[in-house]
């Protein structure tokens, strides 16, 4: 089972296992980006619901220091997540999906 014919395709069978191999290897680190990438997206929505949850029950508190901090708190979480959101998030463009 040694002989040259058998080596050259063994040899040719490996090379291209181990090509696809590494293409499978680099599409999966891809897919992992991309899943984290939108689990933070995902993230920044619940973040987003919850300042206009916590906004529309402040207009319904009867104590004011309280809705005045609420009032206070909504636009500060929501400039801190929109900077996050503008600053550290790759956004998708037209035609760049390859």
């Amino acid at each position: 089972m040694t002989m040259a014919g058998y080596r050259d395709l063994m040899k040719r069978r490996t090379d291209e296992s181990e090509k696809l191999s590494a293409r499978s290897t680099e599409a999966y680190n891809e897919g992992n980006r991309a899943n984290g990438i939108s689990d933070t997206y995902g993230l920044f929505t619940v973040i987003f619901s919850m300042v206009m949850l916590l906004g529309a029950i402040a207009t319904k508190i009867i104590r004011l220091r309280l809705r005045f901090i609420l009032i206070i708190v909504c636009p500060l979480i929501c400039a801190a997540a929109l900077f996050l959101v503008i600053f550290s998030m790759p956004i998708a463009h037209k035609g760049s999906f390859t």
